[in-house]
């Protein structure tokens, strides 16, 4: 397990990628991070509301 939003996110998409591919194949996932860019519009938009649960642990 690893926080799929790191730095490199922003330039690489690799988490964004897995993400179509996750809905495309119907599987449900689950983002734990304590990243902001998980509410970055380009993800919102993204992410399958039947498919996906988030616990943005951001340490506040």
């Amino acid at each position: 397990m690893t926080d799929c939003f790191q730095p490199i996110e922003s330039r690489c998409h690799i988490t964004y990628e897995a993400i179509k591919e996750l809905n495309k194949q119907g599987i449900g996932y689950l983002i734990v991070t304590k990243s902001s860019m998980v509410t970055d519009d380009k993800y919102i938009r993204l992410m399958d509301k039947k498919l996906v649960h988030i616990h943005n642990n951001d340490g506040r």
